[in-house]
């Protein structure tokens, strides 16, 4: 089938774009087309808007790809460009894709250009499309936004008719689940709202809808379009209707629309009948929920008006804007009194209402049983104790007030003071003194106890919190140091009650073993017995002297020593220094050698490649035409010497595009594209490639694939290349119906560790391998010359090289390749009997 194509070609050689365009031509593409070499002419050519395609070289004298790619996304952003040359490495086609181009073919493969064609054309149909979508989805969302209620149903249903072409919509309400009857919210004919009508769907084809289904007719019965509740006289020959849900699923309503044409059933018409379902939906939810809410708040509301204690709300500057009942019990005043009053004033100390907000800060936002003094009516003091927290405006971060609830405490808090006066003597005396006192709850057999309280000096000297002790014993903290002499103790507090200046070792929480000096007394404490312990730590007394002295000695020979080892220390270090700067400074000299060479030889390549590719590129494409001439225009003897040019010319072009792989691999700028490869059909392919060179050389080819092997992570790209290069080989060297054999085997990491060594070059964190493997029935290779055959420019002897062409860089680019995988490739071979190619790489390449 023939398909015609509006071609705007960016090309300066004829013969390049007649090339293209015949095999454009040969691919069923009727080519109106007009060819421009630069920007201005380019600029008019877009200016007529016709065109589905752009393709442009990539070097151009003055004018380049880079530049029409511009022109291009100034002038025409929709379509498709794709850069089609023959010197465009893939740094550079890398570079261009994230400029904005589409794709990218190399001359010399033109075999992808027609895919890559087909793919962006069906891409630009896509994103017209999805602009076609977005249009009319941005069209609804703005008749409806911000509206709610009745007002939204009529804007959505406007919407829709207008947007989509409709003659004929309405929204509609079911009274419940398994309606029988719909509630019209809006009805919208040809720009006009017709009054709302309840109606039966017993009989009619919403029927259906009612149970969750969307209803697509083109076209009515007269029986069915009679029993239509329609104020209206129009010929339905589209009809549907669409089911609205609720977030639980259930039909709540439908959308019904009809035309006077039938319906065109799309994507886009669905997916706009479906959003504008679920909207419709979630505001009939919407409606219904705010409606059991006011009921909700009416029951609230009853509830509040008999709760004792009081419940509150202020906005963001303190004013209250609601209060309960209650607080008229609480401080004396009727609720109205209240609102608008700031809560500030309220307060007993004038700065409370700020104490308040930074307690609510310190809690995230929340404060729970914050205990303050309130005003009441009649000039006394209210304590209170409240639990609130911060409310935020409705989506959103922003703090709208405070809501919280309040109970009196005043007879709490008398009670407190009291006591707290009663107390505050012995606190100030058990806290402040340095000795270490505590007070432990006991058994009735006194056996064991628990610490009710406990002072900050005994606290550091067992490095303890305050949480970890309260509740616990002596014994389940394990602080005695000795458990003999916890019985002691005991025996002499049940004899006597009291046990005076006894040394006390004890365990901190590090387990370090520290004395204390004092006295141990039991009291009884509201007919409850306790213990109290007094003691001052002695530790650091006992040891002084002893560990001063001994810390003196150490002293002294420590600083000896490591005068001793500075000294040493720093004439190393000044030597190292001094080489390390020498080494550094030859590195840097190096370095920038070595990256000047490296880059003159990388412009060089780069230069000469196309200048050899262009000329080689026209040889090849117009020696390939010649070739498919008719014989009265080719004689058998000319297209024999044609055949000549053509492997020469392929010939010397494998050898252009091997030089310039090698020279990237060693500037570091081939690039690795690991990706999901099917190993079976890569293999399968590679042999099918080469399977007319076989042929012709009487060689036969087969594959083996182990049962595990499916899919690894590699470049597959570079991976067939380097199958190609080594069956290709095996091809060259085989005799005449010699057999060549392709293995693909799973490996593991012994096997790996085995051919490829234990060096950082090929060290793998990987389990997982895989081995390929071509082995052949031809000359054979010695031996000796095994260890060179790997190196660039490199054939084994002078009678080969004038028997067998080749550049010699095959295998050295293999290798190469193979690296940049993580594996390593090798050799195994006798004169006369064959030889046997194999490389082993991870199933994933290395992090």
């Amino acid at each position: 089938m023939t398909r015609t194509l509006h071609l705007l070609l960016v090309e300066d050689s004829e013969h390049d774009a007649e090339l293209l365009l015949r095999h454009l031509r040969d691919h069923n593409y009727v080519i109106d087309y007009e060819r421009v070499d630069n920007g201005r002419v380019m600029r008019a050519a877009l200016r007529t808007g016709k065109w589905d395609l752009i393709i442009s070289d990539y070097t151009m004298p003055g004018f380049g790809g880079m530049e029409a790619l511009e022109i291009a996304q100034q002038d025409a952003s929709g379509i498709p460009f794709i850069i089609v040359s023959g010197n465009v490495g893939e740094d550079i086609a890398a570079a261009a894709m994230v400029a904005g181009a589409h794709d990218y073919v190399m001359k010399d493969n033109l075999a992808r250009l027609v895919p890559a064609i087909e793919r962006e054309l069906k891409e630009a149909e896509l994103r017209r499309q999805q602009d076609a979508t977005r249009t009319i989805m941005d069209s609804l969302a703005q008749a409806t936004y911000g509206v709610t209620g009745e007002r939204f149903f009529y804007a959505l249903s406007e919407a829709l008719g207008k947007s989509l072409g409709l003659r004929y919509v309405h929204i509609g309400e079911f009274a419940d689940t398994g309606s029988t009857s719909v509630q019209t919210l809006s009805v919208w004919h040809d720009g006009v709202f017709l009054d709302n009508f309840r109606c039966l769907i017993n009989e009619l084809p919403c029927a259906a809808t009612a149970k969750g289904e969307a209803v697509f007719l083109q076209g009515l019965t007269p029986a069915i379009r009679s029993r239509l509740r329609m104020p209206i006289e129009m010929d339905v020959h589209g009809y549907m209707s669409f089911p609205l849900l609720n977030t639980k699923g259930d039909v709540t309503g439908l959308i019904v629309a009809m035309n006077d044409v039938a319906f065109e059933r799309s994507n886009l018409f669905e997916y706009v009948l479906q959003f504008s379902a679920v909207r419709a939906g979630a505001e009939i939810e919407r409606a219904r929920v705010e409606s059991r809410l006011r009921s909700s708040e009416q029951y609230l509301r009853g509830i509040l008006d008999n709760l004792q204690d009081v419940i509150y709300r202020t906005d963001r500057e303190g004013r209250l804007s609601y209060i309960s009942p209650s607080v008229g019990n609480l401080l004396g005043y009727s609720p109205n009194e209240l609102l608008g009053t700031r809560l500030s004033d309220l307060y007993v100390d004038k700065n409370g209402r700020e104490a308040f907000l930074q307690a609510m800060d310190e809690g995230c936002g929340n404060v729970l049983n914050y205990e303050a003094a309130l005003m009441h009516r009649d000039g006394s003091a209210v304590w209170v104790s409240t639990n609130a927290h911060y409310f935020h405006v409705a989506d959103s971060d922003e703090v709208a007030g405070v809501e919280g609830i309040t109970r009196n405490i005043t007879a709490r808090k008398q009670t407190e003071q009291a006591l707290c006066e009663s107390e505050e003597l012995f606190s100030k005396a058990f806290h402040c003194s340095p000795a270490m006192i505590s007070i432990s709850k006991l058994s009735d057999d006194l056996a064991s106890g628990r610490f009710l309280k406990i002072n900050d000096s005994f606290l550091r000297a067992i490095d303890y919190s305050r949480e970890q002790v309260i509740g616990h014993s002596f014994a389940e903290m394990g602080l005695f140091a000795y458990e003999k002499q916890r019985e002691e103790i005991l025996a002499l507090l049940r004899e006597h009650g009291r046990v005076n200046e006894i040394e006390l070792p004890f365990r901190t929480r590090t387990g370090e073993t520290r004395f204390a000096l004092g006295s141990i007394e039991l009291l009884d404490v509201y007919a409850t017995p306790c213990l109290l312990v007094v003691c001052q730590d002695i530790t650091e007394r006992k040891h002084a002297n002893e560990e001063l002295a001994r810390h003196r000695e150490r002293l002294e020979e420590q600083v000896a020593a490591r005068t001793q080892d500075l000294t040493a220390l720093v004439a190393d270090l000044e030597a190292e220094n001094a080489q390390r700067r020498q080494m550094e400074v030859a590195l840097i000299e190096a370095n920038c050698q070595a990256e000047q060479a490296n880059l003159a030889k990388t412009d060089f390549l780069a230069n000469m490649s196309h200048e050899l590719r262009t000329p080689l590129n026209s040889i090849i494409g117009f020696a390939e035409l010649l070739m498919i001439e008719p014989e009265e225009v080719i004689n058998k003897e000319s297209r024999h010497k044609l055949g000549y040019i053509l492997d020469s010319g392929w010939h010397l072009l494998s050898l252009i595009n091997d030089i310039l792989d090698l020279s990237k691999i060693e500037a570091g700028k081939l690039v690795f594209e690991p990706r999901t490869v099917n190993v079976r059909s890569m293999v399968e392919a590679t042999m099918v490639m080469l399977g007319e060179k076989a042929r012709k050389a009487g060689v036969s080819m087969s594959a083996e694939f182990d049962a595990g092997i499916e899919k690894i992570i590699a470049d597959e790209r570079k991976l067939k290349q380097v199958l190609c290069n080594l069956v290709g080989n095996a091809i060259k060297f085989s005799n005449p119906q010699g057999h060549i054999r392709v293995r693909v085997a799973v490996s593991d990491l012994l096997a790996f560790n085995t051919h490829c060594g234990a060096s950082e070059a090929y060290i793998s964190t990987r389990d997982e391998f895989v081995c390929f493997s071509v082995d052949d029935e031809g000359i054979g290779i010695d031996a000796s010359d095994i260890g060179t055959l790997f190196k660039p420019f490199v054939q084994l002897d002078a009678s080969l090289t004038r028997h067998y062409d080749g550049s010699g860089l095959g295998l050295h680019l293999s290798r190469q390749l193979v690296g940049l995988h993580g594996g390593c490739i090798w050799v195994e071979s006798e004169p006369g009997k064959g030889s046997s190619f194999s490389f082993i790489i991870p199933s994933a390449p290395r992090d």
